[in-house]
């Protein structure tokens, strides 16, 4: 791998990141995981901190499926424009109904786990509220929490691995096999180097545009969202997010066509060693 190989890489996938059917089908999903974020963001106002951890990170889980859906289709699109083959959209999601179900399920494994280390945290939020002994036992086991939260920050990375190396795996076949998991941790383990940089550039474009939304959303809540009740800090949230959505799709759109990119790299690294 040279870097005009992989600068070759980054400009095709952003090339094909400004598509206006793609934004027609990427922006309502995130229109949709968008609620799922408000909603959260609206119950958690006047939450105890235990259920504010929940609907701070289970989100992301929730999310994930309709993120890989959508992935599955965009790689199915980019790989067929890569090609100069002829795109039919409505052909594209037909012929990928079958996997949706079985690749959503990838999700489910990672929302339990979560909701294992969330019930952890209520445990040692109970042994705080010991009468007289709690907030000695609190500061004697505070390395709990602190791991807990670790491990749900480390489910939120291997969350975008998924979603990065998974999806392309899985967008080329006609089902899900059981054995896709393994394959793709093969390819990654015969180049630790690559498996760690690809990632990492795929997220570049999407972080920062993240980060300059969400400075702008925050000096908005700032300046114009007055606290209230839960419903109605949902409603504004909400439809503060449709921009938030509608700038970030072609963010998406390119995290998922540089994954394509990515995919058939990591495969030929395999095949050369």
């Amino acid at each position: 791998m040279t870097w005009q190989q992989l600068e070759k890489m980054f400009n095709r996938a952003l090339s094909h990141s400004f598509s206006k059917r793609k934004w027609l089908l990427v922006f309502p999903v995130l229109s949709l995981c968008g609620l799922f974020i408000a909603i959260g963001r609206g119950i958690s106002i006047g939450s105890s901190r235990w259920i504010q951890m929940t609907l701070a990170f289970l989100p992301i889980f929730l999310v994930s499926g309709f993120l890989l859906a959508v992935g599955i289709v965009l790689i199915r699109i980019y790989h067929h424009e890569v090609k100069g083959r002829p795109i039919q959209y409505l052909k594209t999601i037909k012929g990928a109904r079958d996997l949706f179900l079985g690749i959503t399920y990838l999700a489910v494994p990672l929302i339990f786990a979560y909701l294992v280390l969330w019930m952890f945290m209520g445990v040692f939020y109970l042994l705080r509220a010991i009468p007289k002994i709690g907030e000695v036992m609190g500061s004697i086991l505070a390395f709990g929490p602190f791991l807990l939260v670790l491990g749900a920050l480390l489910l939120s990375i291997l969350n975008l691995l998924i979603l990065f190396y998974i999806t392309p795996a899985a967008s080329l076949k006609s089902h899900l096999r059981p054995q896709l998991a393994e394959e793709v941790y093969k390819e990654m383990k015969t180049s630790p180097f690559l498996a760690f940089v690809l990632p990492l550039l795929a997220l570049l474009p999407l972080l920062l545009t993240v980060g300059i939304l969400t400075l702008a959303a925050t000096l908005t809540q700032m300046m114009y969202v007055e606290e209230g009740r839960g419903i109605f800090v949902a409603l504004k949230w909400f439809f503060m997010m449709l921009p938030f959505c509608a700038i970030l799709a072609p963010v998406i759109t390119f995290f998922f066509n540089f994954s394509a990119e990515s995919y058939v790299l990591m495969r030929k690294t395999l095949s050369d060693s």
